[in-house]
């Protein structure tokens, strides 16, 4: 019976490990033993594992205090429990540095149209800009004109510094509340 007990507790605890699992349910645990062949239908039908738990051969186990009462099945020692954790650990560290690029890099994969939607918004924008900046403004055209022509009428000094400065400012002015 020892014998068989010891490897119950390999077998779990191993489970515990490669699964990042901090206990296991009596029901997950007969699951495991079944599939791993260390108990047989009949041994987990006739409550074999239970039987140990309640018995306390098997020590590492406590049952739930809240009902219904559940048992769970913890680590044999701490050399698992520390093995528990820096698995976790090491697993959540692969996850973030695995999510750096893959995510944009295999995006393209998962949805193969986001190379033409990509193209399509990237030509959408070039010609927005392009027209923003090309597009003639009719307020601007009359300012330059106009301004041009108070520069010519201050070479024969019928215009003056201050009245260029003023129709500047006032044009300036008209614009910024425009924009607001």
């Amino acid at each position: 019976m020892k014998e068989i007990t010891d490897r119950i507790i390999k077998k779990l605890d191993q489970n515990m490990i490669e699964t990042g699992k901090e206990f296991l349910s009596l029901a997950y645990a007969n699951k495991i033993l079944k599939e791993s062949r260390i108990l047989t239908l009949q041994e987990i039908e006739k409550k074999t594992l239970k039987n140990l738990l309640e018995n306390e051969t098997i020590k590492n186990a406590i049952k739930t205090e809240s009902k219904p009462r559940q048992w769970r099945i913890l680590p044999s020692n701490d050399l698992v429990k520390n093995e528990i954790r820096e698995r976790k650990f090491n697993k959540h560290k692969e996850q973030i540095s695995s999510n750096d690029g893959d995510f944009w890099k295999d995006y393209h994969k998962k949805h193969p149209g986001f190379k033409f939607i990509m193209i399509v918004a990237l030509i959408i924008l070039f010609f927005y800009i392009i027209g923003k900046f090309s597009t003639p403004d009719p307020e601007h055209e009359e300012f330059i004109e106009t301004r041009a022509k108070m520069m010519m009428l201050k070479k024969k000094g019928l215009v003056t510094d201050e009245d260029i400065k003023q129709y500047e400012d006032t044009y300036y002015e008209s614009r910024k509340n425009k924009n607001k």
